[in-house]
């Protein structure tokens, strides 16, 4: 099988997307021949105007005699001028700016452009003002006047500043259809495009060869749902048969280190951090690495899933990509919990930012801490872990790096100033006793680290519960766990 990494399309998917925007482009260009052919069809409004189109405003008289006029210059502080600014500087109001256009309006100015509308002006033109009108600018005499220039049939009325004539109103108009028409359809090709695109995506991110994603660390989620399978046990005259234990395997264990590596030096290549891994399970093809917090961002050789709760990588790749050995462990305190359908799980102890509990059966409680304490002195990334038990009785193998102490009074001189490592105290504790141990999981004095609780603890941040029958249920997970078996070897207790 075949792995498809996150963010490469496919050739066909490439393919697919300039297929699709090759139509819808085709499409658009379609829309705006039609609009164009139909414009050359339909008379142009100003090739044939009809009488109120062209009808002049009425010209106002010509007054005889001296009066007050301005003529208006090519800009005013640096500004183009306009009538209310005129009206403004003489009058002492530009409100009074229909008074100036309504005593100059259908006259004709220089160029033949008649005074229309009020909101258009040309430097040269000439406006009568009224008679209170003041100012150094103002002038005074007979009201200059200009005749039709020659050749012209027809008075030209003015037109925006910076417009063509009159005569290509009715081109313009078609052409601004036009633009719209073509904005639209280009518009509507990027939209459709981007959704082609978001759909291919979609699809090949489902699709991707990462396997499903165990659900979230109950750090982010509880379930209260019953185990599968514990409904048989209701059955009347029926016993289950407790599961096989699967061995812990070695080169599963060197598989984890491996990836692990892989992991950090991946995310060192792309500048960020490495993301908080509550939980790792290590499947036939693939590994899968769940997150605290989501995060999309993967480095080269990952995939996310299930909206970046989820990394995953092909057992393949991580077997080939190069790993940077200058790097710390990145996750000292994983240990495994068990398997399931999907493969072997382990769960990053430190992670809970709290104390965990193992509650539940006995046999099945002392069996889980014998796994744990036998990883986290054997295992690669545990290397530099310190492991403290609590009153616990069983004795410490010879040369083994765990260290024994009467009560939790006797942490400070173990925990401070050493390294993150592991604390396991065989009954919950009280008091002073659990607020320093609360403190020292939630990692507020000094490294974080993992604490575990044999027995029940109200306040417990990660819970595993052990029967009689080699499982473990968990919070964590919706399905129950089946316990791993331990070497022989490694196997002591009082």
């Amino acid at each position: 099988m075949s792995t498809r990494w996150h963010g490469v399309p496919t050739r066909s998917e490439r393919g697919t997307t300039r297929g699709a925007l090759v139509a819808i482009l085709a499409g658009a260009l379609f829309l705006v021949g039609l609009t164009d052919a139909s414009g050359a069809e339909s008379p142009s409004p100003s090739a044939s105007p009809s009488p109120s189109s062209t009808a002049q405003p009425t010209p106002a008289p010509v007054p005889t005699g001296e009066v007050k006029y301005y003529i208006v210059a090519s800009e005013y502080e640096g500004e183009p001028e306009f009538l209310y600014e005129i009206a403004e500087r003489m009058l002492g109001s530009g409100d009074r700016a229909m008074e100036i256009f309504l005593l100059n309006q259908g006259r004709r100015q220089p160029g033949g452009l008649i005074v229309s509308d009020p909101e258009v002006i040309k430097p040269g033109w000439v406006l009568e003002l009224p008679a209170d009108a003041s100012g150094p600018e103002v002038r005074v005499g007979p009201l200059p006047t200009f005749a039709p220039l020659p050749g012209a049939s027809a008075p030209a009325a003015p037109t925006a500043p910076g417009a063509a004539p009159e005569a290509a109103s009715g081109e313009e108009g078609a052409f601004s259809s036009t633009w719209w028409v073509v904005a639209a359809a280009v518009g509507a090709a990027l939209v459709a495009t981007l959704v082609v695109v978001l759909a291919l995506r979609s699809r090949r991110d489902r699709e991707n060869a990462a396997p499903p994603a165990p659900r979230r660390p109950a750090a982010l989620e509880r379930s209260t749902a019953r185990p599968p399978g514990s409904h048989r046990a209701l059955r009347p005259g029926r016993r289950e048969r407790p599961p096989a234990p699967t061995p812990l395997d070695s080169s599963v264990s060197w598989m984890v280190d491996r990836a692990l590596r892989v992991l950090a030096s991946a995310c060192r290549a792309a500048g960020r951090t490495l993301p908080e891994v509550a939980m790792v399970v290590v499947g036939p093809e693939h590994l899968s690495l769940r997150l605290l917090s989501p995060d999309d961002m993967t480095p080269s050789g990952w995939a996310a899933r299930d909206f970046g709760r989820t990394w995953a990588s092909s057992l393949r790749h991580l077997q080939t990509a190069a790993v940077d050995d200058t790097l710390d462990d990145p996750l000292p305190q994983l240990v495994t919990v068990g398997g399931t359908a999907q493969g072997r799980v382990l769960v990053d102890l430190a992670r809970a930012r709290g104390v965990v509990a193992v509650d539940g059966d006995g046999a099945g409680q002392r069996h889980l801490l014998d796994i744990w304490m036998h990883e986290l002195t054997t295992n690669p990334w545990s290397r530099e872990v310190r492991v403290v038990r609590v009153a616990v009785a069983a004795p410490v193998p010879a040369g083994s790096k765990v260290v024994d102490i009467a009560d939790v009074g006797g942490l400070d001189d173990v925990v401070d100033g050493a390294p993150a490592g592991m604390v396991v105290l065989a009954r919950a504790p009280r008091g002073r006793d659990l607020e320093r141990v609360t403190a020292l999981a939630g990692g507020t004095v000094g490294p974080r680290w993992g604490v575990v609780v044999l027995g029940g603890l109200r306040d417990a941040r990660w819970r595993f519960t052990c029967d009689g029958s080699g499982r473990v249920t968990t919070p964590l997970l919706d399905e129950p766990v089946v316990m791993a078996a331990l070497p022989e070897a490694r196997v002591e207790r009082a």
